[in-house]
């Protein structure tokens, strides 16, 4: 494939030089064009069209300028193809790397419910650059997300990766994530063909952020692109080719490019059986001669085991989860006929319950409705089911939406410092939730949001504002328990907070209450409470019971006696008197 001259494609339009050498990449350009268009004389034209060290400088910076926008030209086809996939707008986009020609701003300006990570790596001004052109472009209250100043190497993808983390999309710019003096692309075919262990990491480490997302966009160049490039450089002899049978676009192009995307993303362990497909730009159409060098690649099985936030092993935190992404195939069945074309289906709404709920889809031309469960996403004309299982009890928490980037995982990515202002701001106002720790609150859209699946329903704003008082009932209710003798030690509770579970640690049992935040107090009546007076009142409640019990015995037993000694009396009376049937009767009278 990488001699497939360009002699060998149709072209329909004139195109000029300066063109044609937009579109290759800059050490295409270092070689010098040779041969650039069909039917040329190569030998007469070389001497015309060898470029100038200024004129060249001049063209590649162009280039960079004229790429930035190609990749974005064709990132935003991938999008529009399938709207029901973007839900709306309402989607995490990731831009890896984004140090020379970010996207960012052209993704948050398209679509305002998006939420836009930029991690531009060890670059502490490229984040706070690229926040300024944000700012200016999108006002100060913006959906782009920006974050720099941390290296971004293989850790931090694996952090990526071994975290329940997930974006929606991504866009891997590789010549900021590849640290070598070769170009990106020279480096990653290097490593895809090298089984060195430098280049096996870079491997692993482009794998760990593919896995991360649903769809990860590669500015991979094109079979066209390397095709010019190499008639540039080996002229367009046609005698030079070693194409053995004819070339088409809609079989070969793919094949290269998946090739390519195989070689070069190794997973970084093993999580059994994972199923990529690789779409290339080729396939979206169109009239132009050279597509955008962007190659799509989708995750449609994959089980990766995750931890319970970015980075865990700095909190302590041992919860475990199994991240699934299954297609549906009954659902891609129903609705694949559906998704292209002016066919294609968008999201009418989305209702949520405990528990559940349900995306409605609807047909713009038909006006047929469809529904998915909650956790179903649309990606690349398949249906996906995503989301984890908690190892601990087995629950599942679907994906509802993949809008989002948590707190703690923009701190360590490096979230620049006006932003963390702005979070902080975003954060004091939201509602009071059980569990805002940095893991449980994200950025969604232009906002903050709390995202804890099991405690996501209930606010506490009407009890925090008593917290003093509340305090002040149980410590005050604990000294005169000790007082009266009848404080023993402290129970534990999930957290070892101060006077929740004092005076009551059961002597019967070494029960924990660790399922329900709700019930956390361990009692000698062998049930969870919610704090410790709850746990005396019940002991009480038994003591009493029992109290009750006993003399309500001693009563009955009373009673039976008195009965027998009466009719034993009156068994006497009767005997003496020779009546005994009717002396019994009178003295029952």
């Amino acid at each position: 494939y990488l001699e497939l001259p360009v002699w060998q494609l149709r072209i329909s339009e004139k195109l000029d030089r300066k063109r044609i050498l937009l579109a290759l990449s800059a050490d295409q350009i270092r070689y010098g064009p040779r041969c650039l268009l069909p039917g040329e004389n190569c030998a007469s034209d070389s001497a015309e069209l060898t470029l100038s060290v200024p004129n060249l400088q001049e063209l590649v910076l162009d280039k960079r300028l004229r790429r930035n926008e190609s990749v974005w030209v064709g990132v935003l086809a991938f999008l529009d193809e399938i709207p029901a996939e973007h839900r709306n707008g309402r989607f995490s986009f990731f831009e890896w790397g984004a140090v020379r020609e970010p996207v960012a701003l052209d993704i948050a300006k398209k679509f305002p419910n998006a939420t836009v990570v930029s991690v531009a790596g060890d670059h502490p001004d490229v984040g706070l650059e690229l926040l300024s052109k944000a700012s200016r472009v999108l006002g100060n209250h913006s959906n782009v997300v920006t974050c720099s100043g941390v290296k971004l190497d293989r850790k931090l993808a694996l952090k990526m990766y071994e975290s329940p983390e997930l974006a929606r999309y991504s866009l891997l710019a590789l010549e900021d994530l590849i640290p070598e003096k070769s170009h990106a692309y020279t480096a990653l075919l290097k490593a895809s063909m090298e089984e060195t262990s430098g280049h096996l990491e870079v491997r692993k480490m482009v794998g760990a952020l593919v896995l991360s997302s649903l769809t990860t966009f590669l500015p991979l160049p094109s079979i066209l692109h390397v095709s010019l490039a190499m008639a540039n450089v080996f002229g367009c002899d046609p005698s030079r080719t070693r194409a053995s049978k004819p070339w088409t676009v809609t079989h070969d192009l793919l094949r290269f490019e998946a090739r390519i995307v195989e070689t070069m993303v190794s997973r970084p362990s093993s999580v059994g059986e994972t199923t990529l497909i690789v779409t290339g730009s080729e396939a979206l159409g169109g009239d132009s001669l050279f597509p955008p060098p962007v190659t799509r690649i989708d995750v449609i099985n994959l089980t990766r085991y995750v931890h319970h936030h970015f980075d865990w092993a700095r909190d302590g935190h041992k919860r475990t989860y199994a991240l699934h992404i299954r297609e549906n195939s009954t659902a891609t069945l129903n609705i694949g006929s559906h998704l292209r074309g002016h066919h294609s289906l968008i999201e009418k709404e989305s209702s949520f319950v405990a528990g559940g709920g349900t995306v409605r889809l609807t047909n713009l031309h038909t006006l047929r409705d469809f529904e998915l469960p909650i956790g179903h996403h649309i990606s690349a004309y398949h249906v996906l089911r995503v989301g984890l299982t908690r190892d601990e009890d087995g629950s599942y928490i679907p994906y509802d939406l993949i809008q989002s980037v948590t707190l703690i995982a923009a701190l360590r990515m490096g979230l620049v410092p006006p932003q963390r202002k702005r979070a902080f701001l975003d954060f004091v106002n939201l509602p009071l939730y059980e569990d805002m720790a940095p893991w449980n609150v994200a950025f969604k859209g232009a906002d903050l949001h709390y995202i804890d699946y099991d405690t996501r329903d209930e606010t506490f704003d009407a009890h925090v504002g008593k917290v003093y008082r509340v305090l002040s009932v149980l410590m005050n209710y604990k000294r005169t328990i000790q007082d009266l003798e009848m404080c023993g030690p402290k129970a534990k509770n999930p957290y070892g907070f101060p006077y929740v579970s004092d005076c009551v640690k059961p002597s019967t049992h070494e029960r924990s209450c660790t399922s329900s935040s709700a019930y956390p107090v361990p009692c000698d009546d062998g049930t969870c409470h919610t704090e410790y007076i709850s746990c005396l009142r019940a002991i009480a409640w038994e003591e009493r019971h029992r109290k009750k019990a006993s003399q309500a015995r001693a009563g009955r037993h009373a009673t039976q006696t008195g009965i027998s000694l009466n009719q034993t009396r009156l068994s006497a009376l009767g005997q003496g008197s020779g009546v005994a049937s009717q002396g019994r009767t009178i003295t029952l009278k």
